[in-house]
């Protein structure tokens, strides 16, 4: 699960939030991150078909990721539908969690902005230790993900322990696989021996 990400330990994400990359784009109107997504689905796909380690790498570069536990001859498909799109606003507040560690509301950068939207001078905090959690809830953690860092992570399950001191029955069930990724818990070729099983049998009983 990701929420805190001030830990990250993914080098082009950080060097894209250190770098402030995203708050550029934003002020000079950009409202799209990767808007011509479509083409790279087009072309990568034919790309891993000539070379799927061209892109292992690329998928490396973006999530972290390894073949280990994915079809390598389906690299073709994961490209179609990585790397997705989003909002140049949505990086931008994403970049401002990995660079101050906290898990906030937007940052509109100045008091008299963030006055408007929010009443107060300085964006609120999400205070997760007083989240209402369900009767259950399934936390999957990855040894080999770097967009989750075990820190960050750890952090958030220590904020639900709090969440549920009064039930502690509805303390999060936390499943941890040491060799997997960031991508692994959707496309990996034992994803439903370590994940969909597990879902299963909780949404069964």
């Amino acid at each position: 699960p990701v929420a805190y990400t001030g830990n990250i330990e993914q080098p082009v994400i950080k060097d894209l939030a250190d770098m402030s990359v995203a708050e550029i784009l934003r002020e000079f109107g950009v409202k799209e991150w990767i808007p011509d997504e479509w083409i790279l689905h087009y072309i990568d796909p034919e790309i891993c078909d000539i070379d799927p380690q061209f892109c292992n790498d690329l998928l490396n570069i973006i999530a972290g990721c390894t073949l280990m536990h994915k079809n390598s001859t389906a690299m073709a498909n994961y490209m179609r539908i990585n790397p997705a799109g989003t909002s140049v606003k949505n990086v931008v507040h994403w970049s401002q969690g990995i660079r101050e560690g906290t898990f906030s509301m937007f940052d509109y950068l100045t008091p008299d902005a963030n006055m408007k939207h929010y009443n107060q001078t300085t964006p609120p905090k999400y205070d997760l230790a007083k989240i209402a959690l369900p009767a259950e809830t399934l936390f999957f953690v990855g040894g080999y993900d770097t967009l989750a860092n075990p820190t960050d992570v750890n952090h958030l399950i220590d904020l639900m322990q709090q969440a549920t001191a009064n039930d502690t029955s509805k303390m999060p069930y936390v499943y941890k696989k040491i060799d997997y990724d960031h991508l692994d818990f959707t496309i990996a070729n034992d994803a439903y021996l370590y994940v969909y099983d597990k879902i299963l049998s909780h949404l069964n009983r």
